[in-house]
């Protein structure tokens, strides 16, 4: 990393708890901890979203790019994307008649991986999530998935609240340390 002119990052598990002290010796802060949520896909897709309110399509649209951007979702994540072995899709939500939502889905070992939901400020806690999310597990299990998996920030109150009251469960998580200055282990 520091051939390429980027910042020592570490990816740390929780059952990594002897690398996670070490490095919190040597001054690495931590960032962004995740939760990593799961479900059967039946269990996502009991309901159906309403009548267009939930699209898949591929390539992604301008404007689903365009939100992306808005929530910091940049050309190297949609660069990462593009590059997604199997089935893919990406996904577009609508609410009021107006573009209100997009996200990624892609399937290993049929697991489909949910991605980069972003839902614009306006259409917040209106269904829009909760939209996606069900649409996601409707196109996976039509792609042969029988898990759905999501990652949450720990800081994303409400979008963890939304996936725990879908019936996900948290099935782990993990953090990144980084140091904070040039300093080195």
């Amino acid at each position: 990393m520091a051939e390429l002119g980027q910042q020592s990052l570490f990816m740390v598990r929780e059952d990594q708890a002897p690398l996670d002290d070490c490095l919190e010796n040597a001054g690495y802060e931590t960032v962004g901890p995740v939760n990593i949520y799961g479900a059967p896909v039946d269990l996502i897709a009991k309901d159906a979203p309403p009548r267009l309110s939930a699209f898949d399509l591929w390539p992604p649209l301008a404007i689903q790019k365009d939100i992306w951007a808005a929530g910091g979702i940049g050309p190297s994540r949609l660069a990462v994307m593009a590059r997604a072995k199997g089935p893919k899709t990406a996904l577009f939500g609508r609410q009021d008649g107006r573009p209100a939502a997009t996200g990624f889905v892609a399937i290993s070992k049929r697991i489909a991986m949910v991605h980069a939901l972003e839902v614009l400020p306006d259409f917040r806690r209106r269904g829009v999530g909760r939209n996606l999310t069900c649409h996601a597990a409707h196109w996976a299990r039509s792609n042969g998935a029988h898990s759905i998996a999501v990652l949450c920030t720990e800081a994303n109150e409400a979008a963890n609240a939304l996936y725990t009251a879908m019936g996900f469960e948290r099935l782990g998580g993990y953090h990144y340390r980084r140091l904070e200055k040039a300093a080195t282990l």
